[in-house]
């Protein structure tokens, strides 16, 4: 079994090859940079708790990566994966 450092250490390197992955993508496509938003401001953005929000990225309604302890999210693609629900 392996131990918890060594899980966290994986899913650290995960988030942070999946960053540097959307950073190389925006940088081909063009020269902005990925604006990320932390849970407060995306709660802001919903009107909703911080907590409300924790729920929903559990739940798998709001795409969010971790970095570390931290989650983070993508303005842009919040809006798509709220679009897409929208149209179910």
């Amino acid at each position: 079994m392996k131990s918890r450092s060594c899980i966290h250490r994986r899913q650290s390197t995960v988030a942070l090859n999946v960053i540097r992955e959307m950073f190389e993508q925006n940088m081909e496509e063009n020269t902005e940079v990925i604006k990320l938003l932390k849970k407060p401001e995306v709660a802001e953005m919903f009107q909703v708790t911080e907590r409300t929000i924790e729920i929903w990225v559990r739940d798998g309604l709001l795409p969010a990566f971790r970095i570390g302890r931290s989650v983070r999210f993508d303005r842009e693609e919040i809006m798509k994966h709220m679009r897409a629900r929208q149209q179910i």
